[in-house]
């Protein structure tokens, strides 16, 4: 009887632990799944002034360069 009621508990325990990783994946590490956001922005390679990023083909605001 000690041994089922000793089996029980090791069960609940084992189940918090494991409920806990899924619930504060945070607190075990980052396991986020969520990538983070592409930059919006980029420096000139010439003047290294931060313009913001283009889909097709730069031009720097400052030294008019395309990079």
């Amino acid at each position: 009887m000690d041994i089922l009621i000793l089996a029980i508990l090791l069960g609940i325990v084992g189940f918090i632990v494991t409920r806990s990783y899924t619930i504060y994946p945070s607190s075990f590490g980052d396991r986020s799944p969520v990538q983070p956001r592409a930059s919006i922005t980029t420096k000139c390679p010439h003047c290294q002034t931060v313009v913001k990023r283009q889909e097709h083909g730069q031009t720097c605001s400052t030294c008019r360069k395309s990079f």
